[in-house]
């Protein structure tokens, strides 16, 4: 009796080398580009590093920001910024950051996250 493996139709295969040849090609080009590096393509890129030396750059002000603004603060989604705008609306100017924990959703977590980031009226919250 006479063994049989496995064969493919010749449109499988064809299948197969459209897609392991771009494959393999990227694969090529991101190796060779990593070990040279070309910043776009490697990992070891500035843009995918934080660095601990510099300070937070970003700075919220819950008085004049707008929902998406306030996303931009850790722990801050949608719902919450939009909480945030909807509160101010109601009952005016924040007087300090620490008003922003009588929100519903910011809880104390939200708070030491975003604490780095928030300015009211333009002084900064006083611990870091």
């Amino acid at each position: 009796m006479e063994a049989r493996f496995m064969t493919w139709r010749t449109s499988d295969q064809k299948f197969l080398l459209w897609m392991l040849v771009p494959l393999l090609s990227f694969l090529t080009i991101y190796r060779v580009a990593g070990n040279r590096g070309i910043p776009w393509l490697s990992l070891e890129s500035p843009m995918w590093r934080e660095s601990a030396e510099s300070p937070p750059v970003l700075e919220v002000d819950l008085n004049s920001a707008d929902w998406p603004e306030l996303m931009l603060l850790p722990r801050i989604g949608e719902r919450i910024g939009k909480r945030i705008v909807a509160e101010r609306q109601v009952r005016g100017r924040f007087r300090s950051a620490s008003e922003l924990g009588d929100i519903r959703g910011v809880g104390p977590k939200a708070m030491e996250a975003a604490k780095p980031y928030i300015i009211v009226r333009g002084t900064k919250l006083e611990s870091r």
